[in-house]
């Protein structure tokens, strides 16, 4: 994928006009149950698990290296904390499988049962529970610290960003939990990085503070933001909007660098520069050529791309991979 933008204009109409797949479809996974949280990235392979609690590794020519029995029903994302899958489900079982492998690294019942996605840092793994908790595991699933807050997390440069339904953002030390800043404004979206935390607030802001200090950096106001549709890949991040543009920024000072229309909402934050699109035919969108994949039923997280091949999980619980086409 060209890591370039091409003509803006020519992209927009592209967008406005596409409606079927541009791109070769090279392989489907079919799914045993329906799949609510979506695809977990890995070097190796894109995890799916369904509602059922199966686990299934899928690699960019389709292959299928390991199946794993998870708790089920799974309603809110895993992550990957160090070489572990983390899956924590609706009856408050939590489990962590080798993602090497898909062997069973370990299995504890009676825990918090999740409000959001999980969030990890590589090294540690955050989850906002019920009753107002958001607890802090390391990779063998032992708690490490605990604070009152979520259910949006952002982690990154050593530090956990929370921020509440109709609070503000509050951010702590991601090692022993100590508070180092807030805001006090409400915030819809969440991201960051390892030198700023980014947020969206319902005002239609996007502002930016030092990770550690809560200096600010820059802001720009966009008008109504869709929520939890912020995401930050190197220099530039993505936000969608209600106007069912996404607008992608400069993470240096928040320049607005490209404007983006869809066909519908922003379903999930961008990820390696595609769009996933709200509405039943399922389709993302490259942005930086304008290619729209579909896989005709709703999709469920962000696309995942491994080896020049486009991953989508749709709510039925395939798994379809695309070669998107190289632009002319």
């Amino acid at each position: 994928m060209p890591s370039a933008l091409a003509n803006l204009s020519l992209v927009g109409l592209l967008l406005a006009v596409a409606c079927r797949s541009s791109a070769e479809r090279v392989f489907e996974v079919v799914g045993s149950a329906p799949a609510f949280v979506g695809l977990v990235e890995t070097p190796a392979c894109a995890i799916s698990v369904n509602d059922l609690g199966a686990a299934v590794c899928i690699d960019a020519a389709g292959q299928t290296p390991w199946r794993a029995e998870v708790c089920h029903p799974v309603r809110h994302r895993p992550t990957i904390i160090g070489g572990t899958l983390w899956v924590a489900c609706e009856n408050g079982e939590w489990h962590g499988v080798d993602v090497k492998s898909g062997k069973p690294r370990w299995k504890q019942p009676g825990r918090r049962v999740p409000i959001s996605g999980l969030a990890s840092d590589g090294l540690r793994g955050f989850v906002a529970g019920d009753g107002g908790v958001v607890e802090v595991i390391d990779e063998t699933g032992a708690t490490q610290w605990s604070v009152r807050g979520g259910p949006r997390l952002a982690a990154g440069g050593d530090v956990l960003a929370v921020a509440s339904l109709d609070g503000g953002l509050a951010v702590f030390d991601a090692t022993h939990g100590g508070a180092l800043w807030a805001d006090e404004k409400a915030v819809v979206a969440l991201a960051g990085t390892d030198g700023v935390v980014l947020a969206a607030r319902a005002a239609g802001d996007v502002v930016a503070w030092d990770t550690k200090t809560g200096a600010p950096r820059w802001g720009v106001t966009l008008g109504a933001i869709v929520p939890d549709s912020l995401s930050v890949e190197g220099e530039r991040i993505w936000v969608g909007l209600a106007s069912r543009e996404v607008v992608e920024l400069s993470a240096v000072g928040g320049a607005e660098k490209g404007r983006f229309r869809l066909t519908g909402l922003l379903a999930a934050p961008v990820h390696a520069g595609v769009a996933s699109v709200s509405g039943r035919d399922g389709c993302a969108v490259v942005l930086a050529t304008g290619q729209n994949v579909c896989a005709d039923h709703a999709l469920r997280g962000s696309a995942v791309l491994l080896d020049g091949v486009l991953l989508l999980g749709p709510r039925d619980g395939r798994v379809l991979g695309f070669r998107p086409r190289r632009s002319p």
